[in-house]
């Protein structure tokens, strides 16, 4: 049975930065600090699933052998749909938030019921604007899509202005 604080993932933010921390991330370039995210947000998630009682089905072992996306699937696949927003939403929380710190320049996330793709927005200066969703997103594939710009897109040289993903695409 699950204790009600093991869903509730709104320390991320918290946890994340104290994991990072222990690592002096001001010595690292953008690419390395990208790198410590992605193996942070893999300890997150591990823990996460531990919680959730996952040891029975998932050793420790195979956790660590397995790369973020991966390990977050698994933890998607424990929690129940309805629960997404008590959850898997502070992921693209976190994502943002830490592009926003890394670029001086904090990323709204907008929902519209007008807005039928995942879109992230760029300005002239590169920096990452704004991300919009559909009014009724999927969590998990918004997650993915925010990641997936953050890992690939973020902070590179060569500037894209707009990126868009229809929410079945990632």
């Amino acid at each position: 049975m699950e204790n009600k604080n093991d869903m509730c993932f709104n320390d991320i933010i918290y946890k994340m930065n104290q994991f990072i921390m222990e690592n002096n991330p001001y010595d690292f370039d953008i690419e390395r600090q990208k790198e410590l995210v992605d193996t942070c947000l893999k300890k997150y998630t591990i823990e996460k699933i531990q919680l959730l009682g996952s040891n029975k089905i998932i050793s420790e072992d195979v956790c660590k052998e397995l790369n973020f996306i991966d390990l977050f699937d698994e933890l998607v696949c424990m929690i129940p749909k309805e629960k997404y927003f008590d959850t898997i939403r502070f992921y693209t929380h976190y994502i943002l938030e830490i592009s926003g710190s890394l670029q001086g320049w904090s990323i709204p996330w907008m929902s519209d019921s007008d807005q039928t793709e995942l879109e992230a927005l760029f300005n002239k200066e590169g920096k990452w604007d704004v991300l919009n969703t559909p009014l009724n997103e999927d969590y998990v594939k918004t997650f993915k899509f925010v990641y997936d710009i953050f890992q690939n897109n973020f902070m590179i040289k060569e500037s894209t202005k707009k990126i868009t993903g229809k929410p079945e695409d990632k």
